[in-house]
């Protein structure tokens, strides 16, 4: 009888040292999980993970310095257009990774991509030419540079960058600079508008007529 109590305390005593090792595992895993920087992701009252909503791809149109809004269309030709309500315009742009985004036609359901050649076009499959550096310049403006081409770009220090001409066309890759105006765009809302300057698309003689008016 003896040996039958020492056993069953025994059992009993393993058992709790397991129980224990599984609330200690689950308490640390919680830890981990909520050590995640609020930037990265963001916490939902009714659940113990975060909220990555914020990385989904949200639709935007891309306005260019010289005054086109970028469009993929259908039959994958990449072009600027001045219609702001094209629905060839609306993008969905997507992070996927740091600094690098995909750039999605909501219309025409084709990716941004640049060949080897440096020329832009609707790409139907995700590939890794479809990846762009994403750069907040010095005048608030953005540029993309393909994250793939040119392929020896890191050890020339040579970019490709998205670029739209004064003609509306994209320039070849080779041909454009991050200084370039038509490199230089704007993320705009959906509906058109600029989220961050209010006069971008204000002609020369609109801003000085904006300034006499506000010295008087």
């Amino acid at each position: 009888m003896g040996a039958e109590v020492r056993l069953l305390a025994l059992l009993l005593t393993v058992l709790g040292g397991y129980l224990d090792l599984i609330v200690t595992t689950t308490t640390a895993s919680t830890r981990v999980e909520r050590s995640v920087p609020p930037e990265y992701g963001t916490w939902s009252e009714n659940s113990n993970r975060p909220d990555w909503s914020h990385l989904v791809g949200h639709e935007r149109r891309l306005y260019c310095r010289t005054r086109f809004h970028l469009q993929i269309n259908a039959d994958g030709k990449v072009n600027g257009t001045r219609d702001h309500t094209s629905p060839y315009a609306l993008l969905e742009m997507t992070a996927v990774d740091v600094g690098i985004v995909t750039i999605k036609g909501v219309k025409s359901g084709l990716y941004l991509a640049m060949n080897k050649r440096g020329k832009v076009y609707g790409s139907k499959k995700k590939r890794d030419n479809c990846k762009w550096h994403e750069i907040i310049e010095q005048n608030n403006f953005n540029t993309y540079s393909s994250a793939l081409h040119p392929k020896k770009r890191y050890r020339r220090g040579v970019r490709w960058f998205l670029s739209i001409a004064k003609n509306g066309r994209p320039r070849r890759g080779k041909k454009t600079k991050k200084t370039q105006r038509s490199a230089h765009f704007l993320p705009r809302h959906k509906s058109g508008r600029s989220r961050r300057r209010r006069d971008h698309g204000m002609s020369r003689a609109q801003k000085r007529g904006k300034k006499q008016k506000k010295k008087n």
